[in-house]
């Protein structure tokens, strides 16, 4: 009852199963991954891990996470930048600056993102982790050849 509730509740020893899609509910997870090493010399986006996922529900949270293996803003005045895509929108942008003109820059290679009720439920979304080299004429570095990047995606009930 109300009562009871605005009190204390004592679920020892009982489960309480949510209905799906309630309190933040995972409701699915796609994986992708990559051997690949790529280097990025363009000043456009472009994609280094891919996957494709169709959403459950249409105002969902897409989570992004990205374990690159290697990420590297090579020699000179460069700025670099990463973010998550779902083919219309896009996560917030992380920056990459490399302002040493002697040395390359590693950087932490681990990425989180999310992308807030932009699709529709049961169109297959094809979604990754894109970068580019934003100015400067430093290389951009993805991965590592032989090495596994995995990009991890998980649809999150509003």
């Amino acid at each position: 009852t109300a009562a009871d509730l605005s009190s204390t509740l004592d679920l020892t020893g009982k489960t309480v199963t949510l209905p799906i899609g309630t309190g933040g509910q995972v409701l699915q997870q796609v994986t992708a991954t990559t051997t690949s090493e790529l280097s990025l010399t363009a000043d456009s986006f472009t994609a280094l891990i891919t996957a494709s996922i169709t959403p459950l529900q249409s105002n969902s949270i897409l989570f992004f996470e990205c374990e690159a293996v290697r990420l590297i803003l090579g020699t000179g005045s460069a700025e670099g930048r990463v973010r998550f895509q779902d083919g219309t929108s896009t996560s917030v942008t992380y920056r990459l600056v490399n302002f040493n003109t002697s040395f390359a820059v590693s950087y932490n290679p681990t990425f989180t993102g999310s992308i807030t009720g932009t699709h529709t439920a049961g169109d297959t979304l094809t979604v990754g982790v894109y970068a580019t080299r934003q100015s400067g004429s430093a290389t951009l570095t993805f991965g590592d050849n032989g090495s596994t990047s995995r990009l991890r995606v998980l649809e999150i009930a509003a």
